[in-house]
């Protein structure tokens, strides 16, 4: 071999050894990250387990392997669900049938996924999810504008008022009772209480108090469950007033 071959040659081959003994970047991997939801359809419960990472492009890391969850519904014992692997973004369904004894009450369910904690995550701190299921909920049925729809015929029925209550919970609620106040301007406050029957869910009821009053200007408030005997998903709905306003 020529000098003039030797000296093209060697200046390349110790950059290639250079660059061999440089240290090289380890690989980037993906932990799994598996969460809960459950959510109610009919008499059933949906178990809805994820692996909330996104894949990498760089290598097939990031898959949660099997694993086991556990599942309690209400005071009944905790049930143990099979999880198979999960690539990311995986997701897997478990149906469970709602207890017999707790169809016709309110009741919370806790799913914690990975339970056996045997998978290396990157969030340890989502594995939990709790949620209350089967609850009514009674809702006074207001105007686009956000008071109580009241409606009211002085010619064909006069005195007689009416407003709605809805269920818009997934049990039926039970009979139960409103509370009407009214305040006319310079009149002593009349407070009255309505029955409401038992409703079916997504149903609405139509329901009557009686006034003998001026309207104008009077302030009419209802609140359903005052004493707050019915548990329901939300309590911060039961209330809604009207003041109407008449053209001089």
């Amino acid at each position: 071999m020529s000098i003039r071959v030797w000296a093209t040659a060697l200046p390349l081959f110790f950059a290639i050894l250079a660059s061999a003994q440089q240290p090289q970047n380890p690989p980037v991997i993906t932990k799994p990250d598996l969460t809960g939801n459950i959510h109610q359809a009919g008499e059933k419960l949906i178990v809805t387990i994820d692996n909330d990472v996104q894949p990498n492009p760089n290598n097939g890391s990031g898959k949660a392997p099997r694993s086991k969850a556990e599942l309690k519904i209400g005071n009944l014992p905790v049930q143990t669900i099979a999880v198979p692997e999960l690539k990311p973004l995986g997701s897997f369904e478990h149906i469970v049938a709602i207890p017999a004894s707790l169809l016709n009450q309110a009741f919370s369910a806790t799913l914690k996924v990975d339970a056996g904690n045997v998978i290396n995550e990157s969030n340890e701190n989502n594995n939990v999810f709790t949620k209350k299921f089967n609850e009514c909920d009674l809702v006074l049925v207001k105007s686009g504008a956000g008071y109580l729809e009241m409606t009211w015929d002085e010619k064909n029925k006069p005195g007689i008022f009416t407003f709605k209550v809805k269920n818009g919970g997934v049990r039926k609620t039970p009979a139960s009772g409103a509370q009407v106040i009214v305040n006319e301007p310079g009149k002593p406050k009349m407070t009255q209480g309505v029955s409401i029957p038992a409703i079916d869910p997504g149903a609405t009821v139509t329901l009557e108090f009686k006034f003998a009053g001026k309207i104008c200007k009077t302030y009419f408030q209802v609140e359903c469950d005052p004493g707050k005997s019915v548990a329901e998903s939300n309590e911060g709905n039961n209330m809604a007033f009207i003041k109407p306003t008449c053209e001089d």
